[in-house]
């Protein structure tokens, strides 16, 4: 414990040293003339190179001299930014990352040091960035152009995913780094205008094939999670826009259908990773299955609000539709999440967010005293629900509509505030709240209805 307090020390003088010299050139930099600016930059970085040569022999060091080494690498890039301010070099912002990533690679190879392994990944990918939007000048590309572009940069990373998953090349942040690049590069690419449906059913391929491979074959909960996140996402904004573009009563009706099939395929997935799990009882196995639940009930809550709402405005086409809505998130919603105690998780998170969208969405709207039958309802289901999430869900639409409901009434922001914190404190002291910072397993009995 001590070392590591050391450890902790060394590394925040190293941090608020690198911060001084910023800040040092931000207030004295129109003061000093050329041949002060490159010699301060040039000894600075020679300053960090020689300490961390001089502590390579005291071995109870060898990690500080690794930290100045990388402190001496990260000053080398505000040096050349420095030196390319002076001589007034107009070069683009994606040049300074080049030069400033051949050093940092060269240490990571001849090192095989973790973080000149971040640190070249991300000097590579700012590099990229920049090359493909210049600061100097504006160019404009066609889609075409941009698929192919993501795609090469998914390519990419998926070799270094390759490489760190297969032991060739040892680095655990490159592998979930690499991996994460690769998925949200796929994700861009979908969105690519080009060659009609292609690349959407490309990327939904791409994706089915990983989210399979991480859940059966090569298990792996936190890249499936991330595969996961990125498909419900994807059908989300899917979803918006085909509601733009084909607003029907049929699209809404079709849409429906899809979020009850997307229940009845989580519903079964987690029964299915519970049968076959060997280590049902694993903290990671309750953390993927919450996880997994609450995604699938943000993305299927979503487009079921979105399709019965827009269902009931298209075939009512009436003010008295935001009333209906009203009743129905409180009938058909959460009146059986709060009375059917037997049902499954899943389906009732689904039907629980469902009905507090569809109730804020209308009670925004509506004039007299629906905002605090609303508020009153959400207090019961508050106390008669103990699991943590529902209560969480609860308490965040309960403050949702209460701040925005008081700011149309109240005078001031202020009296505002002082009554959302008065009726937080009177939430935090009821004596049924299970509390849930004593250990690191509070959340595994809660979770469940």
């Amino acid at each position: 414990m001590q070392q590591n307090g050391v450890r902790t020390g060394y590394f925040l003088s190293i941090s608020l040293l690198l911060s001084s010299i910023l800040y040092f050139f931000a207030s004295n930099w129109p003061l000093m003339v050329r041949e002060q600016k490159i010699g301060v930059s040039v000894a600075i970085l020679v300053l960090f190179y020689l300490l961390s040569y001089g502590l390579r022999s005291i071995k109870r060091h060898t990690f500080l001299s690794n930290w100045l080494l990388v402190a001496g690498s990260l000053a080398f890039g505000i040096s050349v930014a420095l030196l390319g301010q002076i001589y007034n070099s107009h070069a683009d912002s994606y040049m300074l990352f080049v030069v400033w990533l051949i050093p940092n690679l060269l240490f990571a190879i001849f090192t095989r040091y973790q973080p000149f392994y971040v640190i070249s990944y991300v000097l590579a990918h700012l590099a990229i960035y920049f090359f493909l939007h210049p600061s100097v000048i504006h160019v404009a590309r066609e889609d075409e152009w941009w698929f192919m572009i993501f795609w090469l940069i998914a390519l990419g990373n998926m070799v270094l995913f390759w490489l760190t998953t297969t032991g060739r090349l040892h680095s655990k942040p490159i592998y979930y780094l690499s991996f994460l690049t690769f998925s949200v590069s796929l994700f861009w690419s979908s969105f690519a205008d080009v060659y009609g449906p292609f690349p959407e059913l490309l990327y939904v391929l791409t994706g089915g094939i990983l989210f399979v491979t991480f859940l059966k074959w090569v298990p792996s909960r936190g890249l499936l999670i991330v595969t996961a996140s990125l498909l419900s996402l994807f059908v989300l904004v899917k979803f918006i826009s085909y509601m733009v573009r084909y607003y029907s009563e049929g699209f809404f009706v079709l849409m429906l259908l899809l979020t009850v099939l997307i229940i009845w395929g989580a519903v079964a997935g987690i029964n299915w990773l519970r049968k076959e799990s060997a280590y049902q009882k694993s903290k990671w196995v309750v953390f993927f299955q919450e996880a997994f639940t609450v995604l699938v009930t943000t993305i299927a809550a979503s487009i079921g609000t979105i399709s019965i709402a827009g269902l009931l405005f298209l075939i009512i086409q009436d003010e008295v539709v935001i009333d209906f809505l009203f009743f129905l998130s409180l009938i058909g919603f959460i009146g059986p999440v709060v009375f059917m105690s037997r049902m499954n998780a899943t389906v009732r998170y689904t039907l629980l967010t469902m009905g507090y969208m569809l109730g804020v969405g209308s009670v925004l709207f509506l004039e007299g005293a629906y905002w605090i039958v609303f508020l009153l309802v959400l207090l019961y289901v508050w106390k008669a629900v103990p699991a943590i999430p529902a209560r969480l869900l609860t308490q965040l639409t309960f403050l949702v509509v209460l701040a925005t409901k008081l700011d149309e009434y109240l005078p001031s922001f202020e009296s505002v505030l002082l009554i959302i914190f008065a009726t937080q404190l009177a939430m935090h002291y009821v004596k049924q709240l299970p509390v849930v910072c004593k250990t690191a397993r509070w959340c595994t009995p809660y979770f469940r209805f």
